[in-house]
């Protein structure tokens, strides 16, 4: 059985088909496909797995190397927002919350998932939110004994000879609405506050005015 997966890979490597898919989820169980459209702060759940192979062989392992957000549809646009680094959680942006990203399954079997919070990009109009999600992945087959398991925390990894079982993965666009309460706004030092937050601070000053007048 082994080997007919194993031979599978290398056809589909052959012929240039996708030997894994990218795909978004609305929750944590991955059983409800993520709608054209998201409201921010909602989570968006990202699932990679190997095509045509049973959950229940572990011999290949998914390995998220790299995930990254862009605005457009090419993986190497700009802005980007990076979610996975080197295989771990990616260290936070400034201004974002402790749990905007995580990494819920990696280095383990067949398939690999992670959670983003849905966010809108600075400086860019309301019909111009769009998030693309990209991945960098690799197939280790776990019978070679030549998997390395996930290490995070500054503990380096062992590189793997994956026979060039690797794939450059995509999914989106996703559009991303905003409400009044999450319109991120950026003010001159850089820093992301709420709107309604920057809202009540002009209002304050306003009437302070007022009062020495």
């Amino acid at each position: 059985m082994l080997n007919y997966i194993s031979n599978l890979l290398k056809l589909r490597l052959k012929i240039q088909e996708p030997l894994m898919s990218l795909s978004l989820f609305t929750n944590e169980h991955f059983n409800e496909s993520l709608p054209e459209e998201v409201t921010v702060p909602s989570y968006i759940f990202a699932e990679v797995k190997l095509n045509e192979i049973s959950a229940s062989n572990d011999d290949f392992i998914v390995q998220l190397e790299e995930c990254w957000a862009t605005r457009v549809k090419n993986s190497s646009g700009l802005p980007s927002y990076q979610i996975v680094q080197s295989g771990c959680d990616a260290p936070p942006s400034g201004g974002e919350a402790a749990n905007a990203k995580m990494l819920m399954r990696n280095y383990e079997s067949n398939f690999a998932t992670f959670k983003l919070m849905s966010f809108v990009w600075t400086n860019f109009t309301d019909a111009e939110q769009f998030i693309y999600i990209h991945c960098d992945v690799t197939i280790c087959q776990n019978s070679t004994g030549q998997c390395p398991g996930q290490t995070c925390g500054g503990v380096g990894r062992r590189s793997v000879d994956n026979n060039g079982r690797n794939q450059r993965l995509s999914a989106g666009p996703v559009r991303i609405l905003q409400t009044t309460k999450y319109l991120l706004v950026q003010d001159t030092s850089g820093v992301r506050v709420q709107a309604n937050e920057v809202a009540g601070n002009i209002f304050n000053l306003g009437c302070l005015f007022f009062w020495l007048l």
